[in-house]
C-alpha cells in the first residue's frame, strides 16, 4: 500500500494551451532551434528505487496491461486501454497514465488538463510528479514564468518529494535557467564557433517510465486535504534581465546539481559547450573525446565529434581535425551534421595549405541538401582557384555562384563579382570597390586563415601593401600552420622594404625558428642580408654558410651574399671565389 504524505496546498494552475517536444537541452541546427529545454519525466535505474518499482498488488478496476503498454512505448494502445479501464476517470492514478500517453503522443494542451487535475487530490510523490509534468508542458510551450512557479511548488515540499521527482525538479530548474539564457549561435559553416549543441534526448534505454503505484482497494484515497479549494495560483512576473555572463553562471549551477544525480551525456556536452564558448577548450575537449568513447553511436558522440573537430581546427591541428569530422559524418552520412561535417573536412585540407586536395572535398559539400553548406562550399571552392592562380576556373565558377542570401555569402559573392571587374580594367575606382568589398567580407575571415592569406594577397595586388602587412600582423597569432608561416613571412617582407628593420627581423626570426622547409630557409637568408646591411659580415657568413649546408633553393644568390660577407670581413679570396659562383670551402 502507498503510504500518503500530508503536503502544504499547492495552488490551483491553468491549463496549459499547447507546447512543443520533450527535449532536454536546446539543440541548434539550420532553422529548427528551440530556446528553451525540457527534460523527459525522470527515469529510475532499474538498479535504483528497486522497491518503488515492484507495485503491490493493483486493484482489479486498473488494468496492469497499461501500465506494460506504457513501459513499452506503446502510448496509443494505452491510452485507449485506459478510456475503456473500468476504474473511474476521476481515479489521479489513471489521470496521470492518460496524461503520461498524451504527452508522449505530443497531445499537449490534453495532457496538461490531466496533470492539472491531479493535482486537486493526490499522494504527495503522485502530486509532485503531476505537478512537474505540468511545468514540462509550459516550458515546452515557452511560459517560463509559469513552469517556473509550477517547479517551485515542487521545491516548496522539499525533502518530502522523493526520487524521482527530486531528481526531475532539478533538471527542469536547469531548463528554466537555460530557456532565460536565449538560443545559442545556430550550426553554421561561416562560424567556427557555431557549436553543436544536445537535441532531443529520449528516456534512457532501459530506464522505465515512473507510473504511481496505486494503492490497495482497501485505502483511503482522499487522505490530501483538498489543496485548491480556496487560492488561486500566483504565477510570478518574468524575471528581470540579468547580464549575459550572470545568467550563464547561473545555467552552470544548474546543470552541475543536474550531473550530482545523472552523468547525462546532454548534460556534460552542454557544459562543455559553455567551456568552449568561453574559450576554454582545454576543459572542453577531454569531455567530448569521453563522450566518444563512452557511447560511440549516440547522438551526442556525433555531436562532440563535431565539435571537437572545431577545437582541433582552432588549434592548427588539421589532420586531427579532419578525423573527428569524418566520424560525425561516418554517424551522420545523410543528414544536416553529416553535411556540415563534409564541409568542415574540405575546410582541413584548405587551412592546412592544400587547396588543390580542398577542391575535392568541397566539391561534394557543394552537392548538399542544406543552402547554407552548399553556398559555403562554393565559395570556399573560388578561394581554392585563386589561392592556385589559376584564373579561368575563378572565372568559371564565380560565375555559377548560386544566389544566396545569408549576409556571409552575399559578402562574398561581390567581393568577387567586383575583383572580376577589377583584372578587367583595373582603376583606382574599381580598387576601392575591392578593398570595400573585402572589409565587408570580414577579410575573408569565414574562409580561415587560408582565406586570411587570400585577402592579404588582394589587398597587395590593388597596391594597398600597408593594408596586406596590417592583416597579416593581426591575424597571424590567431592561427598556426602554413598560411600564418606565409602571413608573417609576407608581414617581415614588407617591413624590410619600408627598412623598418627591427619589425621585420622579428618576424623573420619567428618563421625561421618555426619552419624547416622553403619558408625557413628564405627568412635565414632575409635574416643574413638584414645583418649585412647592418655592418655585421660574421653574423652574415654564419647564417649563409648554414644555409649552403642545407642546400640552398637560390644558390647562385646565396654565393653572392656570402662574397659580399667575406668581403666585410677582409676574407677577399673567398669573396673572389663567391663571386665567380664556386662553391665556398666549408670547415
Amino acid at each position: 500500500m502507498t503510504t500518503e504524505v500530508a503536503v502544504t496546498q499547492p495552488p490551483a494552475r491553468h491549463v496549459l494551451p499547447r507546447s512543443v517536444r520533450l527535449v532536454a537541452v536546446v539543440v541548434c541546427l539550420g532553422g529548427s532551434f528551440a530556446a528553451s529545454v525540457c527534460l523527459m519525466p525522470t527515469s529510475k535505474k532499474p538498479s535504483e528505487h528497486a522497491q518503488e518499482e515492484a507495485h503491490p498488488e493493483a486493484p482489479e478496476a486498473l488494468d496492469r496491461s497499461i501500465d506494460r503498454l506504457i513501459r513499452n512505448e506503446q502510448f496509443e494502445e494505452a491510452l485507449a486501454a485506459c478510456q475503456s479501464a473500468d476504474t473511474p476517470p476521476a481515479e489521479p492514478w489513471l489521470r496521470y497514465r492518460v496524461a503520461v500517453c498524451l504527452e508522449h503522443l505530443e497531445q499537449w494542451t490534453e495532457a496538461a488538463e490531466q496533470y492539472e487535475s491531479i493535482t486537486q487530490k493526490a499522494p504527495a510523490d503522485l502530486w509532485a510528479n503531476a505537478t512537474l509534468g505540468v511545468a514540462r508542458c509550459r516550458l515546452a510551450h515557452g511560459d517560463l514564468a509559469e513552469a517556473d512557479a509550477a517547479i517551485q511548488e515542487v521545491e516548496r515540499l522539499g525533502g518530502s518529494v522523493r526520487s524521482p521527482a527530486s531528481h526531475e525538479r532539478t533538471r527542469l530548474r536547469a531548463c528554466v535557467e537555460y530557456s532565460r539564457l536565449g538560443t545559442p549561435r545556430t550550426a553554421d559553416p561561416f562560424d567556427p564557433m557555431a557549436l553543436a549543441w544536445p537535441t532531443a534526448v529520449d528516456r534512457r534505454s532501459g530506464e522505465p517510465i515512473w507510473l504511481p503505484t496505486p494503492p490497495a482497494p482497501t485505502a483511503p484515497h482522499d487522505s490530501h486535504k483538498d489543496h485548491h479549494a480556496t487560492e488561486p495560483i500566483s504565477v510570478p512576473a518574468p524575471a528581470p534581465a540579468v547580464p549575459a555572463e550572470a545568467s550563464r553562471t547561473r545555467v552552470r549551477e544548474s546543470l552541475e546539481k543536474v550531473l550530482e544525480h545523472d552523468e547525462h551525456p546532454a548534460v556534460r556536452l552542454t557544459l562543455a559547450n559553455f567551456d568552449a564558448q568561453d574559450r576554454a577548450w582545454d576543459k572542453a575537449m577531454p569531455v567530448y573525446r569521453q563522450l566518444i568513447e563512452d557511447d560511440p553511436e549516440s547522438a551526442e558522440a556525433k555531436l562532440a565529434s563535431y565539435n571537437l573537430g572545431l577545437g582541433l581546427l582552432k588549434d592548427g591541428q588539421t589532420a586531427a581535425a579532419r578525423e573527428a569530422f569524418l566520424g560525425t559524418l561516418d554517424r551522420d552520412p545523410h543528414g544536416p551534421w553529416g553535411e556540415l561535417a563534409r564541409y568542415w573536412v574540405g575546410r582541413t585540407y584548405l587551412d592546412g595549405g592544400d587547396p588543390t586536395t580542398a577542391l575535392r572535398s568541397l566539391g561534394e559539400a557543394s552537392a548538399a541538401k542544406s543552402r547554407k553548406v552548399r553556398a559555403a562550399a562554393d565559395r570556399a571552392r573560388v578561394a581554392c582557384h585563386l589561392l592556385r592562380k589559376d584564373d579561368t576556373a575563378t572565372e568559371q565558377e564565380s560565375h555559377e555562384l548560386r544566389p544566396e542570401s545569408s549576409p556571409n555569402a552575399m559578402a562574398l559573392t561581390e567581393l568577387f563579382e567586383n575583383l572580376a571587374r577589377y583584372r578587367t580594367t583595373p582603376s583606382e575606382l574599381r580598387a576601392e570597390q575591392v578593398a570595400e568589398s573585402l572589409h565587408h567580407a570580414h577579410d575573408l575571415r569565414d574562409l580561415g586563415p587560408g582565406g586570411v592569406f587570400l585577402a592579404g594577397r588582394l589587398y597587395e595586388e590593388i597596391g594597398e601593401t600597408s593594408q596586406m602587412a596590417k592583416l597579416y600582423d593581426d591575424a597571424a597569432p590567431d592561427y598556426r600552420g602554413p598560411w600564418a608561416v606565409q602571413m608573417t613571412l609576407a608581414a617581415a617582407e614588407h617591413w624590410d622594404s619600408k627598412d623598418r628593420r627591427a619589425e621585420a627581423r622579428s618576424r623573420y626570426r619567428a618563421v625561421a625558428a618555426v619552419d624547416s622547409g622553403a619558408y625557413g630557409r628564405r627568412a635565414e637568408q632575409k635574416l643574413a642580408a638584414l645583418a649585412l646591411r647592418d655592418g655585421n659580415g660574421r653574423e652574415c657568413l654564419t647564417r649563409c654558410l648554414r644555409l649552403w649546408k642545407q642546400r640552398p633553393d637560390e644558390p647562385e644568390q646565396l654565393l653572392q651574399l656570402m662574397g659580399r660577407g667575406y668581403e666585410l670581413t677582409g676574407q677577399y679570396a673567398a669573396a673572389a671565389a663567391c663571386y665567380a659562383g664556386r662553391e665556398p670551402k666549408l670547415d
